[in-house]
């Protein structure tokens, strides 16, 4: 077996899922959070790729829009191999403050953003402490050019890898 086939194998794993939070449709950033989406599931193509908008939430959850919104994305969370999370938004931050504390998500967390990125605020700056501790475990990428060209890129060869370090026989459909 070749490279190519063995790549091929792999995106056609439909055991892949990976959940891309970020900006809302609205956000200055959310062509990068399409561009990750879709260039994943170009690659991944029988996987699931998500954003936590795209899942409806089939558990017993909350009354207040505010308590089914958070137990969503941290079943989302939970379920998903990899959450890339683009924090330039203030949604996206509040996502990576309440979703870091919590051990079945934290270590999935993979953030996305510009090099120059500054919020003075009080939730920038618990977001500050928040991105310190992934960046102790090296769960952070920044980019002096955040494109959707760039990210994307760079998303696909960490997926890839990632894909390669749980697996390292490689896909099921080998065997």
């Amino acid at each position: 077996m070749d490279e190519a086939d063995l790549w091929r194998r792999v995106g056609d794993d439909p055991t892949v899922n990976f959940l891309v939070w970020g900006p809302g449709d609205h956000g200055a950033d959310y062509q990068i959070r399409v561009a990750v989406k879709e260039t994943l599931q170009g690659f991944f193509a029988k996987g699931t790729i998500r954003f936590s908008e795209d899942d409806a939430v089939a558990a017993p959850t909350p009354t207040h829009w505010l308590g089914r919104l958070a137990v969503q994305e941290r079943l989302q969370a939970a379920r998903a191999d990899v959450v890339y999370i683009i924090p330039t938004s203030p949604g996206a931050k509040l996502e990576l403050i309440l979703y870091s504390r919590f051990r079945e998500v934290a270590p999935k967390l993979h953030v996305l953003m510009p090099t120059h990125h500054t919020d003075n605020s009080f939730m920038g700056r618990v977001f500050a402490d928040a991105l310190t501790l992934l960046e102790n475990h090296r769960q952070v990428q920044r980019f002096a050019t955040f494109t959707d060209a760039t990210v994307a890129a760079y998303c696909l060869d960490h997926a890839k890898s990632w894909y390669m370090a749980m697996h390292p026989e490689g896909p099921s459909s080998l065997f």
